[in-house]
């Protein structure tokens, strides 16, 4: 008894703390198995009993171990939802940490990124005005090629920052909902009696509803096509990578694909 009130205490009062909550289930897990298993010595001893006075006392202390033991079954599952909980509340206050720590570091990776990218442009660039001064010829075989032909080009780079700096911006504050004010009509005046009422009564014409309007589809504007091709849809109504295209897309899809297009005269080559 003692045993099981201080437990009952210790759940009531305690916080919902996941490593706390552990113990406490594995606390009244192994109460529960000890209770069963003295139980049945217990029933066992009742029947072995040689007089009805031992019998009788010995079925006190079932009465009493078996309300112990259903107690105990009792009081598992409310650990368990609180346990879930708890482990839900962790869950989200690490992610909520994790992500604000991206979001802290995303400013100085995109620097240093940018940095590359545009040192590889001054490279590039330097490059180009040695092959107008000296030839291709000459630049090919007196100057190594330093830049790097991968990630850093402005197009990719852009492309690549612009999905980032949205999924890292900070979530947008709710905004805060005005309380709406009722508007304050006059009391109709009332007429003398016997005196006939001249106003014009108010006369309710229904209207139709107007039917909202469909935003306008913005063309697509894919910019690279990594191991495919960039094509200009002529038709509308082509599914591509799940998603109905209509004529002036600009859509990367694959070679096979596009050579298919091609040759339906669906779309045409984007010139890159």
């Amino acid at each position: 008894m003692g045993v099981v009130a201080t437990m009952m205490k210790s759940v009531v009062g305690a916080g919902d703390n996941v490593g706390d909550l552990i113990g406490q289930i594995d606390a009244v897990r192994a109460k529960g198995v000890a209770a069963s298993e003295e139980l049945a010595r217990l029933e066992q001893a009742r029947l072995d009993a040689e007089t009805f006075e031992d019998a009788r006392a010995i079925e006190e202390r079932v009465l009493r171990v078996r309300w112990e033991t259903e107690h105990l079954a009792a009081l598992l599952p409310q650990l368990e939802q609180r346990l879930a909980i708890a482990r839900n509340a962790n869950q989200k206050a690490a992610i909520a940490r994790h992500a604000a720590a991206n979001r802290k570091l995303w400013p100085k990776f995109r620097a240093t990124i940018e940095a590359a990218v545009n040192a590889q442009a001054e490279l590039i660039k330097m490059r180009a005005d040695a092959t107008a001064e000296i030839g291709e010829h000459a630049v090919t075989l007196n100057l190594p090629v330093a830049a790097f032909a991968g990630f850093l080009h402005r197009e990719h780079f852009d492309i690549w920052t612009a999905e980032l700096d949205r999924v890292m911006a900070e979530p947008a504050p709710k905004p805060a909902v005005a309380a709406v004010v009722a508007p304050r009509v006059a009391p109709t005046p009332a007429r003398a009696v016997g005196v006939a009422d001249k106003r014009v009564q108010s006369v309710h014409v229904p209207t139709e509803p107007v039917a909202p309007t469909k935003p306008k589809r913005q063309p697509r504007r894919d910019k690279v096509s990594v191991g495919g091709r960039l094509v200009v849809m002529l038709r509308s109504g082509i599914e591509i990578e799940g998603e109905q295209t209509v004529a002036g897309d600009q859509v990367s899809c694959s070679m096979e694909q596009a050579d298919s297009l091609l040759k339906a005269g669906a779309a045409e080559l984007v010139n890159v």
